[in-house]
């Protein structure tokens, strides 16, 4: 079963909050006035984040579910306590504007306890957490085994809230991809009148004019991140989409009233994204994808068929040749290479 990985990180680790409260408490200003210092050392935890995935290959086989010991792991203890409990919801919370009939109608918390790690009726795992009678006690409240995240421990020595679990479906992997599409941190926000126009204090509100779903965005997320021209979104491998075409009939985009001498003095007049894929095809690492075309565009659709088998080409002339053969069309190359099937069987049958 192919599997990816999910990794959920909440946007500010607290492993160098104190290190920055420090440093901006002796200049008598808080963390919410120096976004710069905030926003660089996410961006420094990110990177040390991505080098442990990627590089030193943490995650491997390990996910936790349970709560770990408190004697023999006090460290992971405190990690799993302040970041990886769910809650608190039903009777412990019920102004949660997720909370319906004291259940939360967003997520499926609290979790079941199988013996064994099973797929349930939607495809989805249920992973197995033991009845050990261990608790985490949070405002009072006692949270087992059922409240937990699954996370992985080598992670959680960043101090920040990761949730890590197998991806079996591809709906699953297209619900990770929607994330880079959700903007940033939402807030919701209810207008109410503290005093009415008549003294009292009853509430007579007009839900639908005063409800607002605004958006709050925080200095670090909008200015910081972006006048540091960090990236927003990051995929590795790539994968791009290459858009390819006929010798000299690449698309040129122009405007009626654009001088012609500035049109052909522009580089994409001369040079192309698939030209220069010819040219920069051996350097770097990049998965393509190629466009669909019809069968009806003839030479264009014979040039994609070409495109699938000939390995890195750096010319025209390239794709032109088999076995060591030179061919003036795409329609001639794709008869070497035994991709069209000819008349010359049914001329043959006639005679």
């Amino acid at each position: 079963m192919d599997v990816v990985m999910k990794v959920q990180v909440q946007y500010q680790s607290k492993l160098y909050r104190p290190k920055i409260q420090k440093f901006v408490s002796t200049l008598n200003l808080t963390t919410q006035d120096r976004p710069n210092i905030v926003t660089r050392i996410f961006k420094l935890n990110l990177k040390q984040l991505m080098s442990d995935l990627k590089d030193k290959k943490l995650l491997g086989d390990v996910l936790a579910f349970e709560i770990p010991d408190a004697i023999e792991q006090p460290q992971l203890y405190e990690c799993v306590k302040n970041h990886m409990m769910h809650g608190l919801y039903g009777h412990a919370n019920r102004k949660l504007l997720c909370m319906k009939d004291e259940k939360c109608f967003l997520d499926v918390f609290q979790k079941k306890l199988p013996a064994e790690i099973v797929v349930d009726q939607d495809g989805y795992l249920v992973y197995r957490r033991h009845n050990d009678e261990k608790y985490i006690e949070k405002n009072h409240v006692a949270l087992d085994n059922r409240y937990v995240v699954s996370y992985n421990p080598n992670l959680l020595k960043y101090q920040a809230h990761l949730n890590i679990e197998w991806c079996n479906q591809s709906t699953s992997i297209k619900y990770l991809f929607k994330y880079i599409n959700k903007g940033y941190d939402r807030i919701t926000i209810v207008l109410v009148h503290v005093q009415n126009d008549d003294g009292t204090t009853m509430q007579c509100l007009d839900e639908l004019k005063h409800y607002v779903d605004g958006r709050y965005i925080s200095p670090c997320e909008e200015v910081c991140w972006i006048i540091f021209s960090f990236q927003l979104h990051k995929r590795s491998p790539i994968v791009e989409r290459l858009y390819f075409h006929l010798p000299s009939e690449n698309s040129i985009i122009f405007e009626d009233d654009d001088d012609i001498d500035v049109l052909l003095s522009k580089p994409t007049i001369k040079e192309s994204m698939f030209t220069t894929w010819l040219k920069l095809i051996k350097q770097g690492y990049t998965i393509g994808r190629l466009n669909w075309v019809s069968p009806s565009t003839r030479e264009l659709y014979y040039l994609r068929m070409m495109l699938v088998v000939v390995k890195v080409p750096t010319s025209y002339e390239e794709i032109h040749t088999v076995n060591g053969q030179l061919y003036h069309s795409f329609r001639e190359d794709c008869f070497a290479m035994s991709f069209l099937n000819d008349d010359k069987e049914y001329i043959g049958a006639l005679r």
